[in-house]
This record gives C-alpha cells, structure tokens and sequence, in this order.
C-alpha cells in the first residue's frame, strides 16, 4: 500500500473492513489525524491519542451517537450520554454486571458451550460463527434479560438488523418495531411480577432512590441486545479463526491451559471485535497540527492501537503469552464496555471447553468474508474441522 493510496482510505468500504490494518499502519505512521473528505469525519488511530480522546468527554461527546451520522436520542442512553446523565445511569446499570451477576452466568455458558461442542465434534467441519460463536452470547444475553428459548431467533435477527442500520446496509424499522413491542411487554410484565433477571433489577430504584424510566429500560435493553450479541460474537469468531491458523499455539494452550486468559487478551488486542465508535467535537481541537472544527464526528479506531509499535512490541504477531497486554479494546474512561467482564468470561469459558475437548483445529477457508459493518470485526463464516481430543 503506496502512501497516496491513504487518500482512498475509507472505513466503510468493504474491502477496508475485510483487511484494514495495512490502512491503520499507514494512518497511524503518516496521518496519525486524517481526514476522510468525501464523509466530512476525521479518523484518530494512534494508541495515546485514542486512549486521551476516549478519556476527554468533554470534547469528544458520545451524545450524537456512536456512528458516523448525527443523532440525538429522544430517550437518555448510556452509549450516547455524558455527565451527569451519563453517571446517573451507569450507577443504576451497573448492578446487572456486578462481579457477582457475571459468575453467575458461567454454568449457562459452560453448558452452551458443551452443547455445540458435541454437534461441532459429530460433523468434524462446521461453520464455528454459526454453531459456537453465536449461540454461546445469544444464549447469555436473552438469560439475562428473560427471553424463553423459543424466541432466541427473533433475538438474533433483530439484532444483526440493528447493527447493520449502524452500518448502513439495512433498514431497521421492521425489527425496530418487533423489538420495541415484545420488550415494552417484558417490562410491563416485570413491573407487575418482578423477577431475578435484568429488566427487573433495572426497574427497582438504587440507593439514591432513582431508577431508569420505561423508555430508559427498553433503551438499554436494545443497547445490552446489540453490544451483548455482535461483539462478542465477534470475539470468539476471531479468537477461534486465529488459533485454528496456530496449529503450534493451540497446542501450547494444551499443555498449559493457564494460557487461556492471555489468549483472549491477545486475540483482542490483535483483532479488536470493536473496531471503533465515534464521537463529536464540541469544540475546535487541534491535534498532531491537524484542526478538527467543532462539531465534527470523529472516529477513535480501537482496533488499530492494538497494532501500534509505538505501544506494542512486535504488533503482528499473534502471542498467546503475551504480558502485559494493556489493549483498548473495550474503549477507555467513562465509556469502557460496562458488559467487558462479561464477555471475557463468555470467551475464556468457550476456549477452555474446546482445548479440553479437541486435539487440532483446521481452517479450510483462509480468507473468509467479513460482516460489512465499520465497527464489527467478525467473518460472516468461518469453516473450520476440529479432530476430537
């Protein structure tokens, strides 16, 4: 990739999502602050200036929202809130993911796990995106928010529907609609009858006495749908595809499966499932001589300061060892993933039950289509033959 080639760089462009590291190599070493014209957005990749820029509220606001186009939520949200607003309702989120609520889940994962271990082992080659990375957050999230089984696909469907308006290729309204209606329901049903799931502890008030309106509820539940699914779907699709290429290191993890944990971190270090999000300006910022004017939406790529070497040694390459490893990968600040635990323990649990159970994996597509939505780094498939162990 020639240096006049960064002019056509694009984060929406397909075949930017499908390989965009040579782009954040180059960003990163020539254009550290890069303005994409044709979009009227600016692109920030460097490790220190995305980690200040998530930490800096105050001038990278979250209040239009997390993607490229400008909006304004009629309904307070955590994603797109700052304080005080955003303190308030962190506070009152926050108890669904204590370290206590998130153990909790850890049979259910381990029991999912299990369950499309035996179908995977049975076939010997499977579609580990369809059969392990989706089932195991699916499973997860619709629990925790009191989903019956019978409804998982439709829980699915209006999720990936959600994320691919974020990315503009689909329109959301049906499944926004669907969505709306069955959650307002759930709520309605928690107020009256209230249970031990997530709905209903949102609905009791905190300490302080506040609690998050109906609307408030059903905002977070569409924010828990999407960033619960798609991300760490993401997560262990990516984890999964990178091991099965390291046939040495998923022997390594054989033989020492204290190595688990680090394997997570590094595959989210070198293959952030969040690619980035967006914020604005609220003011003129200048930054590595490059004027950003007030009121422009600015991307903070997370995925591309896991591969920087002026924080990383040895960026490229894929370590199961690897420590410390201080990536970027759940953001930075006030924003930073509030479901992280929750999902490192979804892929450590899905990891350590098939380096017990499977001796080899084997890709049988190495360069397999990746979903086409800016954030997501996850393939749409990915065909992978495990022999059992």
């Amino acid at each position: 990739m020639s240096a006049a080639s960064l002019g056509d760089y694009d984060p929406f462009d397909p075949a930017v999502i499908a390989d965009p590291f040579p782009y954040y190599r180059r960003l990163q070493q020539d254009a550290p602050v890069f303005e994409v014209e044709k979009h009227g957005i600016f692109v920030i990749s460097r490790y220190a200036d995305v980690e200040a820029a998530a930490q800096n509220w105050q001038d990278f606001s979250t209040t239009w929202g997390p993607g490229p186009k400008r909006f304004e939520s009629p309904v307070a949200s955590i994603l797109q809130s700052d304080p005080p607003e955003h303190t308030r309702l962190r506070s009152i989120i926050a108890k669904a993911f204590t370290p206590r609520a998130v153990r909790a889940c850890e049979p259910l994962v381990r029991d999912c796990a299990n369950a499309c271990l035996d179908r995977i082992l049975e076939q010997g080659e499977a579609d580990w995106v369809d059969a392990y990375a989706i089932p195991i957050p699916v499973v997860v999230i619709a629990e925790m928010l009191g989903v019956p089984s019978e409804d998982r696909d439709r829980f699915r469907k209006w999720s990936d529907d959600i994320v691919g308006a974020i990315g503009g290729r689909v329109d959301p309204r049906a499944s926004q609609a669907e969505f709306d209606a069955y959650f307002s329901d759930v709520i309605a049903a928690r107020s009256r009858e209230p249970r031990e799931d997530v709905i209903s502890k949102l609905l009791r008030p905190n300490d302080k006495g506040e609690r998050l309106t109906v609307p408030e509820v059903l905002s977070f539940c569409l924010s828990l749908l999407v960033a619960g699914n798609e991300t760490t779907t993401g997560l262990i699709a990516n984890l999964f595809f990178e091991l099965a290429r390291r046939p040495e290191a998923w022997q390594r993890l054989r033989d020492d499966r204290a190595l688990v944990p680090t394997a997570v971190e590094e595959s989210l270090r070198y293959d952030a499932p969040n690619q980035g999000l967006f914020r604005h300006t609220t003011r003129d910022v200048e930054l590595h001589g490059v004027q950003i004017p007030a009121g422009r939406k600015v991307l903070l790529l997370f995925g591309a300061t896991g591969r920087d070497p002026d924080r990383f040694e040895r960026p490229g390459d894929f370590d199961v060892a690897r420590h410390p490893n201080r990536h970027l990968a759940f953001g930075a600040g006030i924003h930073h993933c509030l479901g992280a635990s929750l999902g490192r323990l979804e892929a450590n649990v899905a990891l350590e039950c098939a380096v017990e159970r499977i001796a080899s994996l084997d890709v049988v597509e190495d360069a397999p289509p990746y979903v086409p939505v800016f954030f997501i780094r996850c393939p749409e498939r990915l065909q992978i033959r495990a022999r059992p162990g």
